[in-house]
Parts: C-alpha cells; sequence; structure tokens
C-alpha cells in the first residue's frame, strides 16, 4: 500500500541533478505507515528538545541562585554539606 508522491521527483540545477528512484515520467510512491512513524519519533525529538532546555534553563537559573556575585562565593545550606 502506497500514496504517489505529490511533488516533482527531478530537478536540474546548474552541475547537480537529483533524481528519485522513478522512471521517467513516473511518480514515487511513499508508504504512509513508515512516514507516520518517521512524523511520529521526530516530534517526539522536538519535544525532547524542549524539555531539555527548559531543564538546563532551571538549572542554570539554579546555579545563579546559589552563587554569591558580590564575594565570588557559593551559599551553601545544611542540606548540601557532606556529614
Amino acid at each position: 500500500m502506497s500514496v504517489e508522491w505529490p511533488f516533482e521527483t527531478s530537478k536540474s540545477r546548474k552541475n547537480l541533478t537529483i533524481t528519485g528512484d522513478a522512471k521517467d515520467g513516473e511518480k514515487l510512491m511513499i508508504d504512509p505507515l513508515g512516514l507516520s512513524l518517521i512524523l511520529f519519533f521526530g516530534s517526539i525529538l522536538i519535544i525532547q528538545m524542549i524539555g531539555m532546555l527548559i531543564h538546563r534553563f532551571g538549572t542554570f537559573a539554579h546555579i545563579l541562585a546559589s552563587v554569591d556575585f558580590i564575594t565570588s562565593k557559593r551559599i551553601v545550606g545544611e542540606e548540601f554539606r557532606i556529614k
């Protein structure tokens, strides 16, 4: 089960020619299951990257909150001390 690729399959630009697996006048075919899996996993990667950036911003804010910039010493509470 495949769907026809809706775009042109060959483009020529100066010395570079890009062609697909289709013969002259034949359209490329797309597997809808494979395409949906690629889109699904790609969206998961984008969501994961956004979550990572949010986490890194939170970590950076936590480091900024624990540093005293006047004396350049870290403010350490009881929970951070080694016993």
